[in-house]
C-alpha cells in the first residue's frame, strides 16, 4: 500500500510573535484551506507572549523566548535563526514567507542553501543603518527582494519602495491589509443606548494615540466614552501617561484602558461593541506613518465590525474614508477638531450607524483579504482544488 504524499508547506518567518500581526493568520487560513500546511517560526515578542494564532491541523507555530536587549538577546538571535534553517532543511518548503527585515538574513541562507522560492512581505519600511548591523540587514533585504518570487507591501507607495531598493517590478505587488470574510460582524440596528463608545485597539504610542484625543474627550458631553485596547512597545510607558492624562481631566468613568487579549477574534468581538474606530496618525514627517492607509488595519477592521470610522484629515485618508461615506476626518493634534468630528456622531447617531453599515459591506463584498490574497496565492505553489 503506497503511503500518502505529504502536503506541501509554507515556512512562514518573522522575528516576531506571527500572533502580532494578524494577517499573517489570515495567510495562513487562506493557504490551510488550499491544501497547504503552514508552519510558523517565530519569537513570543516583548509583551505579546500571551497572544495566540488561530491553529488548526494544517497550521503549527514554533516561538522561543523573547530576550531585552543585550548579550542574551544576540544569542536568541542566532538560535532563532538556526531554528528557521533547521525548520527549512527537515521541512523542505515549498517556499519560504519572510514578512520582517529581521528574517531576512535566515530567509535569505535557506533560500539560498535549499534553493527554495521565496515570498516577502513588508508591513512596516525599516530605513536607516545606525549599526553595522542594521547595514546587514539592509543588504539581507535588498539581496532577498532581488531573489523573491514576489515582494509584497500593503499600499502603492511601500511597493514602489520595495522596488526602488531591488524588487522586480513584474514581481511586485500590492496586498491591502484587509479583514478576512469571516472577521466581519453581523448587521447591527441602530443604537438606542445614549452612550456613544469610541474604540481603539493597537499599540499604545503617542503617535497613533495622542494626549489630545483624551482632551477633546474634556470638551464632549458625558455619554461620550473611550474604550483602548492595545500592548506598549519594548522600552516605552506610554499608559501611565496616558491614564495620568485621564486622572487630570476627571475622565476615569470615562476612559476604559484594558490590555490585549490572546486572540485576535476576541478583539474583534470587543470591537462589535463600539460605534466609532478610531484611526488618527501624528507624525506625518515619518514615511511609514505618510503611508498608512492600506497598511493600517485598524480602519477596516472597524468598518467590518459595524463601526463608523475617525481618521486623520489628509487627502489619502479622507478619499479612502470619509468621500466613500464611511466616516469623518480630524486633525489630530488639536483637540478642538477631534471634538467637533465626535460631536457630529453624538449629534446624528443613525447617520454614524449608517455609516458603518456601509462600510461592513464594503468588507464583505471586496475589501476583504481572501480578495486581496487571491492573485499572490500562486507564489507559494498553491494548488487550487
Amino acid at each position: 500500500m503506497r503511503r500518502a504524499s505529504r502536503p506541501p508547506t509554507v515556512l512562514c518567518v518573522q522575528y516576531t510573535n506571527p500572533a502580532s500581526l494578524p494577517v499573517l493568520e489570515r495567510i495562513g487560513a487562506i493557504l490551510a484551506k488550499q491544501g497547504q500546511d503552514v508552519f510558523f517560526v517565530g519569537t513570543q515578542g516583548f509583551g505579546q507572549a500571551h497572544l495566540e494564532l488561530e491553529l488548526g491541523p494544517s497550521v503549527r507555530v514554533s516561538l522561543v523566548k523573547f530576550r531585552t536587549p543585550g548579550a542574551l538577546q544576540k544569542l536568541n538571535y542566532v538560535w532563532w535563526s538556526l531554528r528557521v534553517l533547521a525548520f527549512a532543511i527537515v521541512l523542505r518548503p515549498v517556499s519560504i514567507y519572510a514578512s520582517d527585515v529581521m528574517a531576512t538574513p535566515a530567509a535569505l541562507i535557506a533560500a539560498m542553501l535549499l534553493r527554495i522560492p521565496t515570498v516577502y512581505h513588508e508591513h512596516d519600511y525599516a530605513a536607516g543603518q545606525r549599526t553595522i548591523f542594521d547595514a546587514l540587514l539592509q543588504n539581507t533585504r535588498s539581496a532577498l527582494l532581488r531573489r523573491a518570487v514576489c515582494s509584497v507591501a500593503p499600499n502603492e507607495q511601500r511597493m514602489m519602495q520595495l522596488v526602488k531598493d531591488g524588487a522586480r517590478e513584474d514581481r511586485a505587488t500590492v496586498v491591502r491589509n484587509y479583514p478576512s470574510v469571516g472577521e466581519v460582524g453581523p448587521e447591527r440596528s441602530v443604537c438606542s443606548n445614549p452612550v456613544l463608545w469610541l474604540h481603539y485597539h493597537g499599540s499604545l504610542v503617542p503617535a497613533r494615540l495622542p494626549l489630545s484625543l483624551i482632551e477633546a474627550l474634556a470638551l464632549l458631553p458625558s455619554q461620550v466614552k473611550l474604550r483602548i485596547m492595545g500592548f506598549e512597545p519594548y522600552g516605552r510607558d506610554y499608559r501611565n501617561e496616558l491614564l495620568r492624562r485621564v486622572e487630570e481631566l476627571n475622565l476615569g468613568n470615562r476612559v476604559d484602558v484594558r490590555k490585549s487579549v490572546a486572540r485576535h477574534r476576541e478583539l474583534l468581538e470587543i470591537a462589535n461593541q463600539g460605534d466609532v474606530g478610531l484611526c488618527l496618525l501624528g507624525d506625518l514627517d515619518e514615511f511609514n506613518h505618510r503611508s498608512m492607509v492600506g497598511a493600517s488595519q485598524k480602519p477596516y477592521e472597524y468598518l467590518a465590525c459595524g463601526m463608523a470610522v475617525l481618521v486623520e484629515r489628509t487627502p489619502e485618508w479622507c478619499q479612502a474614508f470619509v468621500d466613500p461615506g464611511y466616516g469623518l476626518a480630524c486633525d489630530s493634534g488639536k483637540p478642538e477638531s477631534i471634538a467637533s468630528a465626535i460631536g457630529q456622531f453624538v449629534d446624528d447617531r443613525s447617520r454614524t450607524r449608517e455609516m458603518g453599515e456601509l462600510g461592513r459591506r464594503r468588507i464583505m463584498v471586496e475589501w476583504n483579504y481572501e480578495n486581496e490574497f487571491g492573485p499572490v496565492a500562486a507564489s507559494f505553489g498553491t494548488v487550487r482544488r
